[in-house]
């Protein structure tokens, strides 16, 4: 075999490979968190990223145990942050004055190190345990909202992770909104209770997200991702209401309050 012939099979290996990652993931993908989890065990037992899904798990339960006594007024992911120059304690300390304060046993989180890569093709440990911890937040029922590029929005709609925001969104925000193009929509996510595969509902389209970068709230503190910034509720999520004060003040709404 000549050396060509021998770079040939080489990169129509490295194609095979890569294609067989790209099937395996979206196999993976198609699953609900948990049934995702136990397929990640039985078929591949990656100790390096369940050791470290378990110390992130181990941290989660941590903080819950310590802050059993502490109300969380809302849990709130800024995921791909591409700048570590932004300012996030200011961000909750300034939420916190807006929504009238922040009690002695009462806390606001502001989480920026979760990174979702929904083109990824691989099971990399670190692209493992981001997926690990955000199926933590979401199943404990910790996390409330998303700030997110869109491409990430789509990933989380798709798993069925978003709430519909169709009652939640204020009239004239809607309108104004929808009037940029700044309304994500997709269909209704249902997991199937045997199988636990994933259905669209493409005729019950609902509104999942809206963007926020424009407004240009979050560039003041600093935050960027890089791209576009969706906002978005956890469908687990039990405090709507203080996510959506979150989006008034991401959009502005502050401004015209005082």
């Amino acid at each position: 075999m000549t050396e060509e012939e021998n770079k040939k099979q080489k990169e129509l290996r490295r194609q095979e490979r890569k294609l067989a990652r790209r099937q395996e993931w979206e196999k993976i993908r198609g699953l609900g968190p948990a049934a995702r989890i136990r397929y990640l065990w039985d078929y591949y037992k990656i100790v390096p990223i369940l050791v470290l899904a378990a110390v992130i798990v181990v941290r989660i339960l941590i903080s819950m145990v310590i802050g059993a006594h502490t109300t969380t007024l809302l849990y709130t992911c800024i995921m791909n942050v591409s700048s570590m120059q932004g300012d996030d304690e200011a961000l909750r300390d300034d939420f916190g004055a807006y929504i009238g304060g922040v009690g002695k046993w009462e806390q606001i989180v502001i989480d920026s190190s979760i990174r979702i890569d929904p083109q990824s093709a691989g099971l990399s440990q670190s692209a493992s345990a981001n997926l690990m911890k955000l199926t933590a937040l979401t199943q404990n029922g910790m996390l409330d909202v998303c700030l997110a590029p869109e491409d990430v929005t789509e990933y989380l709609a798709q798993e069925g992770l978003l709430l519909g925001l169709d009652d939640l969104l204020d009239e004239d925000l809607k309108r104004t909104c929808d009037g940029e193009g700044y309304l994500y929509t997709g269909p209704e996510v249902v997991y199937d209770e045997q199988s636990q595969e994933r259905i669209l509902r493409e005729e019950n389209p609902l509104i999942y997200a809206v963007r926020v970068d424009p407004y240009g709230v979050l560039a003041g503190y600093g935050i960027q991702t890089g791209q576009e910034v969706w906002f978005s509720v956890i469908a687990s999520s039990k405090r709507t209401e203080t996510a959506m004060k979150l989006l008034e003040y991401v959009t502005g709404a502050q401004g015209e309050d005082g």
